[in-house]
């Protein structure tokens, strides 16, 4: 059965979602550590090469565009967006997920729609139709910071941070669509505090994946695979 015909599955598709700078991915990473003592466990992000070598959204991610551009390329965004979620979902999760694996995804769909309804895309009918044929996560878990928490974690890494990730109105209209879920609230789309300490969080992610019987609702089981991932409590992606 294609993806198109809403493939059934016997895996679980897990999605970490947050600011730049919100934590997920170390917390995608504890995640995958507790869940590895039951099966394969796989942790993706979008694949983004075709965003990394397209001139045109180097330089809007630059600045470099003209305003008239600028506005074009908030459409051209999503739409290469769905293109390569579709393609991911297509050749390397849903092939897992049919195999049985839990797989944990460092971002995931609704971060491309927080993303272009900051940027002024408010057409949620219309995003929501290019991903139509993308499965729900069985779980989706928002890693909730301030965005001046967020800037803060950004500036402290090695890399210069684009134009958006230092505007601090473009980081709060993000976050408020990831807050209030303009694609539709779901239940299995939980809110996390992430400014607390990493052990703190960990014991909360493990708690909502325990409340889907794939794992014990132990919250020192996550104290001690924090203390077990070198360096984890410095690491804020």
């Amino acid at each position: 059965m294609s993806l198109r015909d809403g493939t059934p599955y016997s895996g679980m598709l897990i999605a970490i979602c947050g600011l730049d700078g919100s934590g997920k991915t170390t917390q995608a990473n504890l995640l995958a550590e507790q869940l590895r003592v039951n099966g394969p466990v796989s942790v993706l992000r979008p694949n983004t090469d075709e965003f990394r070598y397209d001139q045109p959204i180097t330089d809007y991610m630059e600045g470099h565009l003209p305003p008239d551009q600028m506005y074009d390329m908030v459409i051209e965004m999503p739409l290469m967006a769905a293109a390569n979620l579709f393609r991911q979902m297509r050749t390397t999760i849903m092939p897992r997920l049919r195999a049985g694996e839990i797989v944990i995804c460092d971002r995931y769909v609704y971060t491309v729609y927080a993303r272009a309804r900051a940027r002024g895309l408010r057409d949620q009918e219309w995003l929501s139709q290019l991903n139509r044929y993308l499965p729900e996560p069985d779980l989706t878990l928002y890693m909730d910071v301030r965005p001046e928490v967020a800037l803060q974690r950004v500036l402290a890494r090695d890399k210069v941070p684009k134009w958006e990730e230092l505007d601090l109105d473009r980081i709060a209209a993000v976050r408020s669509a990831l807050l209030e879920q303009p694609w539709g609230p779901r239940d299995s789309y939980q809110i996390i505090d992430a400014e607390r300490p990493v052990v703190e969080i960990a014991a909360d992610v493990r708690r909502a994946v325990a409340a889907m019987g794939i794992i014990a609702s132990d919250p020192e089981a996550a104290v001690v695979e924090v203390g077990r991932t070198e360096g984890v409590t410095q690491s804020r992606r």
